[in-house]
């Protein structure tokens, strides 16, 4: 299975729109660094930039898709 490698920024529950809007902000500025976006592409990871409620849509997919791979190998906890 191929994984993706993801550069995130993450902030507590409850963090300010305000700052999360920075955060978000900063990281397009960065990603936009043509020398800082191929570096990361080298390390295989795909510099997005999603906003967060699109990094959240994201998530709470990627959360629906591997709980239904644990269902279905029926992976239980040891």
């Amino acid at each position: 299975m191929l994984q993706r490698l993801l550069p995130l920024v993450l902030a507590l529950a409850g963090t300010l729109p305000e700052i999360l809007n920075r955060l978000h902000a900063e990281v397009r500025t960065a990603f936009a660094n043509t020398p800082f976006r191929e570096r990361l592409e080298t390390l295989g990871s795909e510099p997005v930039g999603n906003s967060p409620a699109e990094f959240k849509q994201f998530v709470s997919a990627e959360i629906r898709k591997y709980a239904e791979i644990v269902r279905l190998a029926k992976i239980q906890p040891e």
